[in-house]
């Protein structure tokens, strides 16, 4: 096998994945939770879905760059019971989850999801899924709130817990339909959690870009694929980074100042040659403008003073 090649290999056996009940260090993104508390909803079942949400999100990592998670409540009153940035340990989001209190009252989720939009991070911030965990009952007018957020890129899931609406729970979910939407006792919620994880993961799985092979004069980059080759292109562009004094300055112009090349949508990795040695470079895969809802990824590095290959994981 071409040497390249089979490090390639490697990297990709490396890169991390996402396993059913393992999600410890392969996701970035926003879970916003929209939890029904409302009176229609008994004490039993409350506390039935606060375990619920306990379990499902326990393995994740917390933190910017890695998973953030908010809760807001339905009731009389919309309530924000804690914001994306709140918590960035489990120890703190498993006990704001155990305190969380009941509100009852009336469904008012229209309100809610005016609450939810509110807290929607700016442009180029990491996926965005929205959990909707209702019993059904008069949910209200949320056909055009849901549309609102799903138009800009957010992810809606919808657990139910009653017969509710299915032809109304159909229209606000993301796609596909099948692992997005679950109808399900509440005393048999456990039996969704681990498809529903593997629903989320599916979502905000990390698309980072990474360094897979370094030399003094080259560089292989590698990234999850995020497109298929029918949806479009993206362009990935290099330069030496300026903002580190210790660059070398260079009065011939060649390809170590940098370039760009148009990659199809289904490619998972570019070897970039011609560099300068011991030079610092950032590198960025931007999508084609038809693309909607995918962010830039990019990295930085430093290529090596001598002929040296090194191999490197993260």
């Amino acid at each position: 096998m071409d040497p390249l090649r089979l490090v390639l290999a490697l990297c990709a056996c490396l890169w991390p994945t996402c396993t059913r009940g393992s999600v410890w260090d392969c996701c970035e993104g926003d879970v916003l939770l929209l939890l029904d508390s409302s009176g229609s909803i008994n004490s039993h079942e409350f506390s039935r879905l606060l375990r619920f949400l306990s379990d499902l999100l326990r393995p994740f990592r917390l933190g910017r760059g890695q998973v953030r998670v908010a809760l807001v409540q339905v009731g009389t009153e919309s309530a924000l019971e804690f914001g994306l940035d709140t918590y960035d340990t489990q120890i703190g989001l498993q006990e704001a989850l155990r305190s969380t209190r009941h509100l009852r009252g009336d469904t008012n989720t229209d309100r809610a999801l005016r609450l939810v939009q509110s807290l929607l991070a700016q442009p180029e911030a990491p996926p965005t899924v929205l959990l909707w965990l209702t019993d059904g009952v008069e949910p209200g007018a949320v056909d055009g709130p849901m549309a609102e957020l799903r138009g800009v890129g957010v992810s809606v899931l919808v657990v139910s817990t009653g017969q509710g609406n299915f032809q109304l729970l159909r229209r606000v979910v993301t796609p596909p339909v099948e692992t997005h939407l679950h109808f399900v006792d509440v005393d048999d919620i456990s039996s969704i959690t681990e498809d529903l994880r593997e629903a989320i993961v599916e979502l905000i799985r990390a698309e980072r870009l990474q360094v897979c092979v370094l030399g003094s004069s080259s560089v292989v980059l590698q990234w999850r694929p995020v497109f298929s080759s029918d949806l479009g292109t993206f362009s990935l562009h290099y330069k030496p980074d300026p903002s580190d004094g210790t660059a070398h300055t260079h009065t011939t112009l060649s390809t170590g100042s940098g370039g760009e090349h148009t990659l199809p949508g289904d490619s998972s990795w570019a070897e970039l040659t011609g560099l300068w040695p011991d030079t610092p470079y950032s590198a960025w895969l931007v999508p084609d403008h038809c693309v909607p809802h995918r962010r830039t990824l990019s990295v930085s590095f430093r290529t090596l003073p001598g002929e040296e290959i090194t191999h490197t994981s993260d």
